[in-house]
């Protein structure tokens, strides 16, 4: 079982409270500044992992609520995908899509 101080998927990384906690007191996350791509591909995957979020968390909502364990690796998945863009300069789109990564 993990520390409360611990993330849920990275141990070495602070839990949500702990991080608010540091912008509060002015510590500051590393910022990297990113705008909207010329390229619509550019969050494609992005797109389709939150899509696919939003689908695991209505089936787990409405369906079967043992499905949530499916949206939290989605969130996970998610995280890594907006980082990525987002060190890259890309603005991750928040675009609904009905493509899926899924398999």
């Amino acid at each position: 079982m993990g520390s409360p101080f611990e993330g849920p998927s990275d141990p070495t990384e602070l839990a949500h409270f702990f991080v608010f906690q540091q912008i509060a007191k002015g510590q500051l996350p590393a910022v990297f500044p990113f705008a909207p791509s010329a390229d619509p591909s550019a969050s494609a995957e992005f797109n389709a992992v939150l899509s696919d979020l939003l689908r695991s968390l209505q089936q787990a909502w409405t369906q079967d609520p043992a499905k949530i364990g499916n949206a939290v690796q989605q969130m996970i998945i998610l995280k890594g995908k907006g980082r990525t863009l987002i060190q890259n300069g890309v603005r991750p789109d928040f675009k609904w899509t009905e493509d899926t990564q899924l398999h």
